[in-house]
């Protein structure tokens, strides 16, 4: 597959979106081809090592805003509808106790999810700035409590040693575990987008 191709294949899978929001990428990818052509590759090179044609649309509508996608496939609907539109908006006011519910309660559902996630990662930095906090004051106690004895001050720097060491060790942990949750909130987001985004399979 030469660039001509590729590009048009990707515009043609991306052909439910309007020109404005596919123009772009479109670019950016013609660029990426062309660079890898000044850098002596052909052109059926040049667009191997690129993201197959799915995978780029893909990738193109995860970035997009999805009041975009969303304005789109009601213009979509629109043109279809035709000379029933009457028809569709006396359907969608009698129908709008029951797909209004629905749609507020899915929105509330996504952005708990969202909340959760947040407020479980919040929790985790917290415990570690606790810790932290608790070591410093455990090591800085240590030196303070050396007058009242060896035992107490040796007692308190420990602990504190300990609080510290956990804190480390609790970071890069829960730093990981931040990483997954944030994964599954884009994960989250992206299912919600693909609800919106027609699949066309790509030629």
């Amino acid at each position: 597959m030469n660039k001509t191709e590729y590009l048009a294949a990707l515009r043609q899978r991306l052909s439910y979106l309007p020109p404005e929001a596919v123009n772009g990428p479109i670019g950016f990818y013609a660029e990426c081809i062309d660079e890898r052509l000044e850098d002596g590759m052909t052109e059926e090179e040049a667009v191997a090592a690129l993201d197959s044609v799915e995978d780029a649309a893909r990738s193109i509508e995860a970035d997009l805003p999805l009041a975009t996608i969303v304005k789109q496939r009601v213009k979509e609907k629109k043109e279809r509808s035709g000379g029933t539109r009457p028809l569709w908006i006396v359907l969608a006011i009698v129908g709008s106790p029951i797909w209004l519910s629905l749609l507020i309660t899915a929105a509330a559902l996504v952005l708990t999810v969202y909340v959760v996630l947040w407020a479980v990662i919040i929790s985790l930095y917290a415990v570690v700035l606790s810790l932290a906090a608790a070591g410093v004051a455990g090591i800085v106690g240590g030196f303070w409590f050396l007058p009242a004895g060896w035992s107490s001050a040796l007692l308190c720097f420990g602990g504190g040693l300990v609080c510290a060491g956990l804190a480390i060790l609790l970071f890069f942990a829960f730093t990981q575990v931040a990483r997954w949750l944030l994964l599954l909130g884009k994960k989250l987001w992206l299912g919600v987008k693909a609800l919106f985004i027609r699949k066309k399979e790509s030629k």
